[in-house]
């Protein structure tokens, strides 16, 4: 290998993202910038024709680079609002340095086809464009790696269907089915957000917006040929990331409509209920929040709220102006209806109609206690070999779930109608248990014993209700690894931190008294050990430990050991 490349590969582990200043900039300044070379090889996608490449891309401002090195040393997110690389799995690695500050500027990227930044290529002595190794390591600099491939070609002819994801936003031409795709590993936060927790959910710099899946003949998800990955912070913050990886063969209109997408640059618009279940009577309440990281200063429309029941009828129907910065917007309002809402989920549709850019819609749901549905559920009771259930032997297909946008969150930033959809999808693929709880957070909880948040407590509730509107069992997992201290020093031995947590227990399980549809796991893989050196099963060298220890001695020898 030569020096070049052995450097450009060192920088793969070394360099970091750049600022994200050079992203303040309107994207409808700046161009698009197309890497196309004659002769680089196209990996684990089909070769993109240039005439495909020439209509998706005509009338839109593009400067096209032929040459690794003159894309390196143009490419710069003060003039280029996006990166279109074709080629599918492959890149040029001789570019990666700038590619990679390109996006931690803020850049935006389209990538067409394959495992994104899987497949390095570079210029052998002769000219001649070498396939290098090819691996994880750029794809996983970006956070978007390992890939791993679903292989879709042995499934019966007409069983599949490439279906756009309801709530994208996505209204492209219509996407061709794909033989392959890839599942990106990918990771969007980098730092902690409760330092001293080993369970930190961590802050999340960016949010995975699939905008098309690949259903089988039960309507299931199977893959996902079309996503987007929207920067909201930190490094890379104001860039969209529009991949397409899989091996299908992308037609022009399509590839434009990515393009396009890329061009609006990252945006999310999430709705949340505040508080996630009410009581039959009280007014609900809802929080709409518009994050455009780098975005100008534009004029934002009113946000219109719709309300439904079950039943889809809307009972409410209401508009939010959102007010604060030019990156980050935000309106609260009260569902005030005519006459009390009766017990049920209620789903809510947020829509910015009129508004520049994508996703301009977005969805939440509340419930109404539903003391009914609370005291119908299930009897689970153990014996030596078996959960039963109603006294009857109960199977268990279960898996853990938390939230499938904000995962370990949950509590706090609650969605209903994610849980709903997820748990509608489980319990069609015959999940019959779930198993959720607190990784992390318990002082968001509880900051002292006592001093309880009520609305984490009321999405626990939603949490319950909606799994009872599916038939799901609910465990409830307090702790994991190591319990909260409350104060204390040694959180299994320190009266302080037993205290806290004996408090914890009892404000939550004494709300489910008589429910059925939850019960309880005290701690998920307890470790014993120093914070510092957890899952090493050491001594904490504390003086509660000291005592401990002298006690069990005395016990089992005596006072005269």
């Amino acid at each position: 290998m030569n020096s070049r490349v052995a450097t450009v590969l060192a920088a793969a582990l070394v360099f970091g993202f750049a600022s994200a200043a050079a992203a303040q900039v309107a994207p409808s300044d700046r161009r698009i910038a197309l890497f196309q070379a004659d002769g680089f090889p196209a990996t684990e996608a089909p070769v993109v024709p240039p005439a495909v490449l020439t209509e998706a891309l005509a009338g839109l401002a593009v400067d096209r680079y032929g040459d690794p090195t003159e894309l390196a040393v143009r490419l710069d997110a003060r003039d280029h609002a996006v990166l279109v690389l074709p080629y599918g799995s492959a890149f040029p690695l001789e570019a990666w340095d700038a590619i990679r500050t390109f996006l931690g500027a803020g850049g935006g990227l389209v990538v067409l086809g394959g495992a994104p930044f899987h497949q390095p290529v570079y210029r052998g002595a002769d000219g001649v464009w070498v396939t290098g190794v090819r691996q994880p390591t750029f794809a996983h600099a970006l956070l978007i790696g390992p890939a791993e491939a679903i292989d879709l070609g042995g499934t019966p002819a007409g069983t599949l269907a490439a279906v756009s994801v309801a709530g994208s936003g996505w209204d492209g031409p219509a996407f061709p089915l794909p033989t392959r795709t890839f599942t990106l590993t990918v990771r969007f936060a980098t730092r902690p957000d409760t330092p001293g927790e080993d369970g930190a959910a961590g802050i999340r710099e960016a949010v995975l917006r699939p905008l098309v899946h690949v259903t089988g003949a039960d309507g299931l998800p199977a893959a996902c040929p079309l996503l987007e990955i929207d920067r909201l912070h930190g490094p890379g913050a104001g860039g969209r990331w529009v991949l397409a990886p899989c091996d299908a063969a992308l037609p022009a209109p399509l590839i434009r409509a990515m393009v396009r997408r890329a061009f609006d640059g990252a945006a999310d618009l999430t709705a949340r209920p505040v508080p996630a279940c009410v009581e039959p009577g009280e007014v609900p309440r809802l929080r709409v929040t518009l994050r455009c990281p780098g975005a100008a200063t534009v004029a934002v429309p009113d946000a219109a709220v719709t309300v439904s029941d079950e039943a889809g009828q809307a009972v409410w129907r209401g508009r939010l102006p959102l007010a604060g910065t030019p990156t980050f917007r935000t309106g609260e309002l009260a569902v005030r209806t005519d006459r009390p809402l009766a017990p049920g989920l209620y789903q809510v549709a947020v829509e910015l109609a009129g508004a520049a850019g994508s996703p301009a819609a977005a969805g939440t749901a509340f419930w109404v206690r539903d003391g009914k549905l609370l005291a119908a559920g299930p009897r689970l009771t153990a014996t030596r070999d078996w959960l039963r259930r109603d006294g009857r032997v109960f199977p268990v297909i279960g898996t853990t779930y938390m939230a499938g946008d904000v995962h370990r969150k949950f509590l706090f930033e609650p969605n209903p109608a994610v849980w709903d959809r997820d748990m509608a999808a489980m319990r069609r693929a015959g999940v019959n248990f779930i198993r959720t709880g607190l990784w992390t957070g318990w002082g968001r909880l509880m900051s002292d014993p006592g001093a309880v948040d009520e609305n984490a407590l009321r999405a626990l509730d939603a949490f319950v209700l909606t799994a009872a509107r599916h038939d799901l069992a609910v465990c409830f997992t307090f702790f994991a690894f190591r319990p909260p201290l409350y104060g204390g020093d040694n959180p299994y031995l320190d009266p302080r931190a037993l205290a806290g947590q004996e408090a914890l227990l009892a404000l939550v399980a004494s709300r489910y008294r008589g429910v059925g549809w939850i019960h309880w796991d005290l701690i998920n893989e307890p470790s014993y050990a120093p914070a510092d050196a957890l899952w090493t099963n050491r001594p904490m060298g504390d003086a509660f430990e000291a005592a401990a220890w002298a006690e069990w001695i005395r016990r089992r020898h005596g006072d005269a050991a």
